[in-house]
């Protein structure tokens, strides 16, 4: 992407006209094609397992109280405000896993 068609983008979280590499309103990152390269993912995998905040709890009490909002919301773009899919379904998964091993290591006591 150049600079021209990135001053002329607007992200769906805020609105805002993108001027540069975040936005100027809500610090949302403007998409770059390098978002989607194996290398991106595994640094961003090892940055969620590493440096959970608010966004995973926000995240997961939406997707509880009111499903499908969470995926309408990302779908529209707005997703500053939430955990990526991906890193929920993984931490789900593993949170899910060690439930189950602790209860079946708690019946065997």
């Amino acid at each position: 992407m150049t600079l021209d068609v990135r001053e002329a983008q607007s992200l769906a979280s805020c609105a805002a006209t993108l001027q540069g590499k975040f936005c100027h309103d809500c610090g949302e990152k403007a998409f770059d094609p390098h978002d989607h390269s194996l290398k991106h993912f595994v640094a961003e995998g090892f940055h969620t397992f590493t440096h959970l905040d608010s966004k995973f709890l926000q995240s997961l009490k939406l997707l509880l109280s009111k499903p499908g909002v969470l995926t309408r919301e990302y779908l529209a773009g707005r997703k500053k405000h939430f955990m990526k899919p991906l890193a929920i379904f993984i931490i789900a998964n593993l949170l899910f896993f060690l439930f189950i091993y602790f209860q079946a290591r708690r019946r065997r006591l």
